[in-house]
């Protein structure tokens, strides 16, 4: 997904905003059938509130980044 995307989402995890998180996860799901992995993959994560692995999976996207 767009850095800026994974920006949102890694401050909205570090600052426990869940309502923040489940808007960007909804706009990737919105995005493009491709990112249905990362976007199901992110809803696990909060869903058992691992706000550091959120973190850690979108931080662990960045040297994929092509935009």
């Amino acid at each position: 997904p767009p850095r800026g995307l994974r920006t949102q989402l890694a401050d909205a995890a570090r600052r426990g905003r869940l309502k923040t998180i489940h808007g960007c996860i909804d706009e990737i799901e919105g995005l493009d059938r491709q990112y249905q992995p990362f976007a199901a993959e992110l809803r696990r994560l909060v869903k058992d509130f691992q706000l550091s692995e959120i973190i850690a999976f979108v931080d662990e996207e960045a040297p994929h980044d092509h935009r």
